[in-house]
């Protein structure tokens, strides 16, 4: 990393370098030639002497000389901007721009015969392009990771267990990748229930799951959307994260918000998660800094 001085000294030096290439060649046989037409000048009507040649010659070159530094304080001034763009570029390599979708979720739940026969219960979510002129292509989304909360049976405790499922949505268009029109919308669900049979809760194209699934918990889950613009060459990104509420052994499965309305039963621990992903951040009941806190209310 460079000190202040550094990159001031960087910049005078690209100046000097970009003022130097712009007259260049040119503008210093310029320069000589209007030398060379001044003192001709001045011999002409003055006289041809030495004191008024060396004063044509001076004036020449203080002429170029302003000229020069004119040309080089333009640069210097415009240059701090040339390296933020620059940096702004590179940056830009790394952290490309931002897909401009719009995601909600479709607060009732779905139940419905699935592609193997068995009677599900689903969430669903929809995303728009937002875009008003431009369609996306090769559109895909995965779930990043998913941290369950549940009460632990054997010590009562709220606890938040991370997973990293990276498996793909299921698109309620088989045709994959999907491709959206200007703000044509097209929904998918992440999350479902077997409700034939006592199950787990399963995420994904995969089916991902644990057999810490079956216990009634409060899931995080943050899905990356990756497309094009239709024209472009650089992939785009969007973050989209939501909670949802599970208990397997009564078939529940809702978006958490709902389930607020609808479970005024379940644990108050799990209201904390929905509150948290409203404000649009994680609440991990397993940190340390959590913990600490819960204790301190404990034995306030």
């Amino acid at each position: 990393m460079k000190s202040y001085q550094e990159y001031w000294k960087t910049v005078r030096v690209r100046a000097k370098e970009k003022a130097s290439k712009k007259l260049g060649i040119g503008g210093r046989i310029l320069a000589l030639v209007v030398a060379s037409l001044s003192s001709f000048i001045v011999s002409f009507f003055l006289g041809g002497n030495m004191t008024t040649n060396v004063i044509a010659a001076v004036v020449t070159a203080t002429v170029w000389l302003f000229v020069w530094a004119t040309v080089f304080v333009w640069y210097k001034a415009h240059e701090p901007v040339v390296i933020f763009n620059e940096q702004a570029s590179r940056i830009g390599r790394f952290f490309p721009e931002t897909l401009d979708i719009f995601v909600y979720s479709e607060l009732d739940t779905t139940e419905f015969i699935n592609d193997k026969g068995k009677q599900i219960k689903s969430i669903s979510f929809v995303v728009k392009n937002s875009d008003k002129k431009k369609k996306i292509v090769e559109l895909d989304a995965e779930i990043k990771s998913i941290s369950q909360t549940s009460i632990d049976p054997d010590s009562g405790e709220t606890i938040t267990l991370p997973f990293y499922a990276e498996t793909r949505v299921i698109w309620d268009n088989k045709d994959i990748p999907v491709s959206l029109r200007p703000e044509q919308k097209m929904g998918f669900y992440i999350a479902y229930l077997d409700l034939e049979k006592e199950s787990v809760v399963r995420f994904g194209e995969d089916r991902f799951t644990s057999w810490l699934f079956s216990r009634e918990a409060i899931y995080q889950f943050s899905i990356e959307f990756i497309g094009k613009l239709e024209g472009e060459n650089e992939f785009r990104r969007f973050n989209y994260m939501n909670v949802v509420y599970s208990n397997p052994t009564d078939k529940s499965l809702f978006v958490a918000i709902e389930a607020r309305d609808r479970h005024k039963d379940i644990p108050e621990s799990f209201f904390k998660i929905i509150d948290s992903a409203q404000k649009g951040y994680w609440y991990d009941y397993s940190s340390p800094f959590q913990r600490q806190q819960a204790q301190k209310r404990a034995s306030a």
